[in-house]
Parts: structure tokens; sequence; C-alpha cells
């Protein structure tokens, strides 16, 4: 599809009143209208923004072309298998380093005089591609059917996925996010995971803490990757044994 026809496919499934989709998108509605009814076509970021909005990803395929996502990339299979399921997260990380990497080359043609001028239009079609790529990794990631959480090199808890939130009955990734991962790892089981943290890659059953104070047995899948922007972090697959039953203290 193009910037006219993505526009219109969105807002068809839009459930959000016109009042409170211009008041997010920081738009007046005749441009919402224009947009609807094919007179103009918004920007790249715009389309990106209300993609957001509506939680229904997209991908850019060119300058003009977008498709839209219709299903999480199915990450893992009933049995855990992290190297099949850590080539998807890194193929796309890989999508959105490659682009970051494009975009700061960019960058530095603009600021090099000798270089040939690099025109504004083609920063924001790069831009877009970049904040595309970030959304659809996000968005994988969130709504993945494998109970997953990414932590930074420190071992805090950066990103949590709702089939995690939900196998350890809290109600939102907030509950989880922020904290070092042995604020939730049984008291019995803490100097091995911390020793288990120092290596890159990492397998091994531990009681995790749930929502209702009670302990399950989890089996642990972590591989470490190294960020080319920002720190290193990890991902880890969690998954419970004997359906999460509670263990007491």
């Amino acid at each position: 599809m193009n910037r006219a026809e993505i526009i219109k496919f969105l807002l068809d499934k839009s459930n959000i009143n016109i009042s409170e989709l211009t008041r997010k998108m920081g738009v007046h509605r005749t441009n919402v209208y224009h947009w609807r009814d094919g007179i103009t076509a918004p920007k790249k970021s715009t389309i990106n923004k209300l993609s957001e909005i509506l939680n229904i990803p997209i991908k850019w395929e060119g300058k003009d072309q977008v498709s839209i996502i219709n299903a999480p990339i199915e990450l893992i299979e009933e049995k855990i298998d992290m190297n099949m399921d850590s080539s998807k997260i890194i193929s796309l990380y890989d999508e959105n380093r490659e682009l970051r990497l494009k975009l700061e080359r960019l960058k530095a043609q603009s600021l090099n005089a000798s270089q040939n001028m690099v025109y504004p239009e083609v920063f924001e079609d790069m831009a877009s591609m970049v904040e595309s790529a970030q959304n659809t990794w996000n968005w994988t990631f969130l709504n993945s059917p494998t109970p997953m959480s990414i932590a930074n090199n420190r071992g805090i808890i950066t990103s949590v996925n709702l089939s995690l939130v939900k196998q350890l009955g809290y109600r939102h990734p907030d509950e989880m996010k922020n904290k070092s991962i042995l604020d939730f790892v049984h008291p019995d089981d803490k100097k091995r995971v911390m020793e288990a943290l120092s290596k890159d890659n990492r397998d091994l059953n531990c009681k995790i803490l749930k929502a209702n104070d009670k302990y399950c047995e989890i089996h642990i899948i972590a591989k470490t990757f190294k960020a080319e922007f920002g720190d290193s972090f990890s991902v880890a697959q969690m998954n419970c044994i004997n359906s999460c039953e509670d263990i007491d203290k």
C-alpha cells in the first residue's frame, strides 16, 4: 500500500473518536478528513505515530510502500529452542541497527563539506524507517507467545512481555520493570543466578517470585547481545515448570 492507502486503512480500523485521535496526534481534524478522503497524504512520521496509537504495526518497504504486520512473529513453538527464538530477535534488531548506522552516515556526510548535500527529505525517510523498525521489534517482543524479559548489563529488567506478566500473575509489565532480576529470585537460588549473570549464555532452573507472593519453578534460557547503540542487553525466555504451581517460601 502507498501512503494514501495505508492512512485510510488505519483510520478505518480506528475505534477512537475523531477528537481524541486528533488530540493524540497533535493535528487538526481537517487534516484527518483530508487523509481519509485521499486529498492529501501524511508524512511517514505521522503514519508511524498513528500506527503506534492504534497498535497496528506496519513495515516500510521503500520510500512510499508499506505493509501491515498482521500478527506478531512467532518466536517459538511449544518447546523452547533459544537458537530459533534468538534468530528472530537478532534479525529484527540487526535490521534496526543497520538503518541506524545508515542514518548516522547520512548525518556525517551532511557535515562534510566535501560530500554532496543530503536533502532533509532523505533524513526524514530514513528516520521514519528507523522508527518503523524499532516499533516492529518492540511490538513483536511485547506480543510474543513466549514469556520473555530483557535486562541491561547490570541485571536491571528493562522490558517484560505480556506472556510473562500473565504467567506470573502480575497485572502490568511496570510491576516488574526497573527492578533487579535478583529481586524476583528465591534466596536459595540467588548465588547461582548471580554466577549465571556473568555468562553470555545461561540455561538454568530457579524459583521466581509471583504476584501472589509465592514462588514457582522457572526454566530460564538467556542470551546476551552486544548492542551497537547503548549498553549490551540480555533476552531471557522464562517458561514455568509444573504449570507455575505455587512453592511455599
